[in-house]
C-alpha cells in the first residue's frame, strides 16, 4: 500500500492524532503522509496516518465520507462520489480465496411488446422489470436520444416478471416504432422512502368551469406551435384554476415541536379599518374550504 521510501515522505512537524484500538490499547503512530487515492472516475489526496498492526491495509474515516462520498448502496454494493461517479463495492478476502457474489438485479424497464407510437402523442405501453417491490420508475436517456420519446417518471409497485404499464411520450414529429426488449427507463429500489401511491382519478364534472381559465390566462408569449397544447392542458386542468383552495389527501403532514416549546401569545399589530377589512375576508375565504 505505501509507497517505496515512505519514510522520506513523511510530513515533518505534523500534528499527530492519538489511536487506540478496539480494547483501548494506545496504537504508536509512525507519522502522516499524503497519499493520492484513484477509484473510478474519482481522484483526490488524502492525508493518511501511519500505524502498525492494523486489520485493513487501509482505513478512510467519517470525515472523509462527509466531504466526497455522495451515497452508499449497500444493496446494490456501489458508492457514488461527489463528482457523480459511480465504483462497486469489493470486500476484501482472504489471499487464494475468491469472493462469491450473486450477479446484480438487472433495474432495467423493457417493453414486453412490439409498439408504434404517432408522433407527438403519449401512449401507454406494456412492459416487465426483474425488480420487485416498490420502485421508483426514471427515463433513459438512450431512449430520448436515439428516438425522441421519452418516459413517466414516478413510483411503481413491481413483481419480478410480471407486466406492467408506463406512459411513454413521443416527442418527434414523425412516428416511432419500438421493438419488444427496448429498454424505456430504469428502476431504483426506495424501500426506505415512506410514500403513498395514488391513483389518477378524474375531477367531477361539476367542479369544472365553462372555459373562463383560458381567459384569465395571457398566451402572448406561447409559440403558435405549442399554443393547441397548452390550451389543451389548461382545458384539462381548469379545475384547479377556479381560484379556490384546495387541500392534498395523499399524505399525512405534521409539524416538528421542539420538547418543552410553548405557543406564543401576544398582541395582533395595530391595523386600520381597511386592512383589517382585508385581513378579515382573506381569513374568511382560506377558512371556508375547510
Amino acid at each position: 500500500m505505501l509507497p517505496p521510501g515512505w519514510e522520506s515522505q513523511l510530513h515533518p512537524h505534523a500534528h499527530l492524532p492519538n489511536v487506540i484500538d478496539a480494547n483501548k490499547n494506545p496504537i504508536p503512530v509512525k507519522g502522516m503522509i499524503t497519499l493520492y487515492m484513484r477509484s473510478g472516475g474519482f481522484a483526490t489526496t488524502v492525508d493518511c496516518v501511519v500505524v502498525p498492526r492494523l486489520a485493513v491495509p487501509f482505513l478512510l474515516g467519517t470525515s472523509f465520507i462527509d466531504r466526497h462520498v455522495e451515497a452508499l448502496y449497500p444493496r446494490q454494493r456501489r458508492i457514488r462520489w461527489a463528482n457523480r461517479a459511480t465504483v462497486p463495492i469489493l470486500s476484501c478476502t482472504q489471499k487464494g480465496q475468491r469472493e462469491r457474489r450473486t450477479p446484480p438485479t438487472d433495474t432495467t424497464v423493457r417493453l414486453a411488446e412490439r409498439r408504434a407510437l404517432p408522433p407527438r402523442s403519449r401512449t401507454m405501453v406494456t412492459v416487465t422489470t426483474r425488480a420487485g417491490g416498490q420502485v421508483l420508475v426514471n427515463p433513459y436517456n438512450r431512449l430520448h436520444k436515439r428516438h425522441g420519446c421519452q418516459t413517466a417518471h414516478g413510483l411503481a409497485v413491481c413483481t419480478p416478471g410480471e407486466r406492467f404499464q408506463v406512459e411513454v411520450l413521443n416527442l418527434s414529429d414523425s412516428p416511432v416504432c419500438l421493438r419488444k426488449g427496448t429498454i424505456l427507463a430504469t428502476t431504483e429500489f426506495v424501500d426506505a422512502i415512506p410514500c403513498t401511491l395514488v391513483t389518477h382519478a378524474p375531477a367531477p364534472q361539476d367542479a369544472r368551469p365553462t372555459g373562463d381559465a383560458l381567459r384569465e390566462v395571457d398566451l402572448s408569449d406561447v409559440p403558435p406551435e405549442l399554443r393547441s397544447d397548452v390550451e389543451a392542458l389548461l382545458r384539462k386542468h381548469a379545475y384547479m384554476l377556479d381560484g379556490t383552495l384546495g387541500s392534498i389527501e395523499t399524505t399525512r403532514h405534521r409539524i416538528e415541536l421542539q420538547p418543552g416549546a410553548k405557543p406564543i401569545r401576544q398582541q395582533p399589530y395595530r391595523a386600520g379599518h381597511h386592512a383589517r377589512d382585508i385581513i378579515r375576508d382573506e381569513v374568511n375565504r382560506c377558512w371556508t374550504p375547510g
